[in-house]
C-alpha cells in the first residue's frame, strides 16, 4: 500500500485533527436518530430474538447492500501507522434499528480506542452504505451498486471532499480508491461481498484487515451511539497558534452538556514533525468531577499520545496546553451514550455495567 502521507503529515494530521478551522465541531450535533441521550438513562428493555446462522444474508453482490443479522460479527487486525498499535478486536451487530445498524464490541473485549480511530465504525451505522459519522461529519464509504468506474463524493473527519471511485475486481469484490482534489489517495479499502464489510482498509492513521466473519454472538455486546466530537483543542509552537481555530492561550474551559455516559479521548504531546526538535510539551485536561489526565513530552523527547476513558462526562472540562517548543499539545475526545445489549435475548442494561478499563 501507498499511504497518502508522510510521517511529517501524519503526525501534523493527528487523524485529521489539525487540519485547519472547523467551527461547527464545537458545538455537538444533534444526536444520531432513534438515540435517546438524557440523565434518566432508558429502562432495561426485555424481549425476544431468533439468531440463526440461515438468517445471514448469503447471496450478496456488488449490486446492493448486504443485509446485517444481529448477531454478525467481524474480527479485525487494526494497526495505526500512528501510534503504533497492534491489535485485534471485535465488532457485532447488536440490533437493526429501521435503516440503522446498532453496532459495538464483545463487553469484555471493550476497545475505547477504536472510538477514537473512528474506523470501523461502531455505534449507529447506516444500512445504506455502512458508513458512520467521524468527527460528527457523515462518511460513505459505500455507493451501492458498486460498479466499475462509479464514483461519488464523500469526506473523512472535515474537508476537502474526497472523491471515491470504484474498480471492480471479482463478483463481490471491489476496490475503491478515494483521492483529495490535488488527486493524492487518501483512502484505499476493499469491500467483500461475501463479509458484508469492507476487508481492508487504509489510511495514514488507521489500517485495518479483517481476518474472521460469523454469526451467532451470544452474549453482552458494549454499543457507544450518538457519538460526538467534543474536544479539538490545544497549541502548536514555534510560532505559537491555536488548533482549529481556537486562540492559542494556554488554558481554557470547555463545556460538555447533552447527558453523555462515557468519553474517549486522547492526549498528545511533543514533536509534531516526527523528529527531535528539542522544546518540553504537556496537555492536561480535569474532568468535572475533579479527575485530572495529563501527558507530556520531555525536552527531545517523541511524540507521545495517550489514549483515555471517562464516566459521565457532562460538565465544565478545564484543559492547559503548553508548548513550549515547536511540536504540540494537544486533547480530542468523542462522547457518547454507552449501553450493552445482550444477545441472543435482546435484553438491554442501560448503562456499561464495568468501571472504565484500561
Amino acid at each position: 500500500m501507498r499511504l497518502p502521507a508522510t510521517l511529517l503529515v501524519l503526525s501534523l494530521a493527528l487523524a485529521g485533527c489539525f487540519a485547519g478551522p472547523q467551527e461547527d465541531a464545537m458545538e455537538p450535533e444533534p444526536a444520531a436518530p432513534n438515540v435517546t441521550i438524557d440523565e434518566a438513562r432508558p429502562e432495561p428493555t426485555f424481549g425476544e430474538l431468533t439468531l440463526t446462522p440461515a438468517a445471514g444474508d448469503f447471496n450478496a453482490t456488488l449490486d446492493a447492500p448486504p443485509k446485517w443479522v444481529a448477531g454478525e460479527w467481524w474480527r479485525y487486525h487494526f494497526t495505526s501507522p500512528l501510534t503504533g498499535v497492534d491489535v485485534s478486536f471485535v465488532k457485532v451487530v447488536g440490533a437493526v434499528d429501521g435503516t440503522t445498524y446498532v453496532v459495538g464490541m464483545p463487553h469484555e473485549a471493550w476497545y475505547k480506542e477504536a472510538v477514537v480511530y473512528h474506523t470501523p465504525c461502531f455505534g449507529d451505522v447506516v444500512a445504506e452504505h455502512l458508513g458512520c459519522r467521524a468527527h460528527n461529519i457523515p462518511f460513505v464509504p459505500l455507493q451501492f451498486p458498486l460498479t466499475e468506474g462509479a464514483t461519488w463524493v464523500t469526506q473523512f473527519e472535515r474537508p476537502p471532499d474526497l472523491t471515491a471511485t470504484v474498480s471492480v475486481i471479482s463478483p463481490t469484490e471491489a476496490e475503491i480508491l478515494f483521492t483529495d482534489p490535488n488527486g493524492n489517495v487518501q483512502i484505499r479499502q476493499d469491500y467483500d461481498a461475501s463479509i458484508h464489510e469492507v476487508r481492508i482498509f487504509e489510511q495514514a492513521t488507521a489500517v485495518y484487515e479483517i481476518v474472521e466473519h460469523g454469526y451467532g454472538f451470544e452474549g453482552w455486546i458494549t454499543i457507544p451511539r450518538g457519538e460526538q466530537l467534543i474536544f479539538e483543542h490545544g497549541r502548536l509552537g514555534a510560532p505559537l497558534v491555536g488548533l482549529n481555530g481556537m486562540p492559542g492561550t494556554p488554558t481554557e474551559e470547555i463545556e460538555v452538556s447533552g447527558g453523555f455516559n462515557r468519553m474517549s479521548f486522547i492526549l498528545a504531546v511533543g514533536n509534531a514533525l516526527g523528529v527531535d526538535q528539542g522544546g518540553a510539551y504537556r496537555e492536561t485536561a480535569t474532568a468535572p468531577d475533579g479527575t485530572t489526565y495529563s501527558a507530556e513530552s520531555i525536552p527531545g523527547g517523541p511524540l507521545v499520545i495517550e489514549f483515555y476513558e471517562h464516566k459521565d462526562p457532562d460538565g465544565t472540562w478545564s484543559l492547559e496546553h503548553i508548548a513550549a517548543g515547536p511540536g504540540i499539545a494537544f486533547i480530542e475526545g468523542i462522547a457518547y451514550h454507552q449501553y450493552d445489549i445482550h444477545l441472543p435475548s435482546g435484553d438491554i442494561r442501560a448503562d456499561h455495567s464495568h468501571e472504565v478499563i484500561r
